[in-house]
């Protein structure tokens, strides 16, 4: 999976080699795979998350998550929180 991860990026030019990429994760199943993936393909990433404060604790949990995520891989993190009941 992770050569042809690799292969396709290549392929459609997705982006240069060395170009730091920044991924938006959520902290669920398909955007940590997505995390995974550029960790183990030794790509040059770091992590946006935004918190939308609009699940209470499991929305603090995934923005936790997402920072043990950032120290594992040992990449910047840039997270936003937004008051998104206030804004409606």
């Amino acid at each position: 999976m992770l050569q042809a991860f690799k292969a396709y990026i290549s392929k459609e030019k997705l982006f240069l080699p060395g170009e730091k990429i920044l991924l938006a994760v959520s902290g669920g199943m398909d955007s940590v795979a997505m995390a995974e993936l550029f960790f183990r393909a030794k790509f040059n990433f770091g992590i946006a998350h935004c918190n939308f404060q609009l699940r209470g604790e499991e929305s603090d949990q995934d923005e936790a998550f997402v920072s043990f995520l950032s120290r594992k891989y040992k990449v910047a993190l840039y997270t936003k929180r937004f008051f998104t009941k206030e804004l409606t």
